[in-house]
């Protein structure tokens, strides 16, 4: 029996192949919750999906009926990949909100000295 992160990678290869990886994802979500004053603040998950849909339509919308909206699945899970240990750069949960932990920050400061 699969686990549910086999399905969770099976899922994300048949219907999100365009949307890059999981790790790129994480990254993105990192300077969204950056962007969001994460650094000060726990952030709520509904202004980071939001945000992240403006700021890397390609990863975080989809379409519906025509409609663009956020995908909150790929926001979800990049959300867990970069709380999670291997990377570390966000901390906080479904209630409180996600902000930014001491090297997640580094992080989002780097790639913003990168991008100007």
């Amino acid at each position: 029996m699969r686990s549910l992160e086999e399905y969770d990678d099976l899922f994300y290869k048949q219907s999100h192949k365009k949307r890059g990886r999981w790790v790129a994802l994480a990254s993105k979500i990192t300077v969204v919750v950056y962007l969001c004053d994460g650094a000060s603040k726990y952030v709520p998950a509904e202004i980071i999906a939001s945000h992240a849909a403006k700021s890397y339509p390609d990863s975080f919308v989809t379409t519906i009926n025509g409609r663009k909206i956020p995908d909150t699945y790929p926001v979800v899970k990049a959300l867990e990949r970069a709380s999670g240990p291997r990377w570390h750069y966000l901390e906080g949960d479904w209630i409180n909100g996600w902000r930014l932990t001491k090297r997640g920050e580094e992080f989002a400061e780097e790639v913003k000295s990168i991008k100007g």
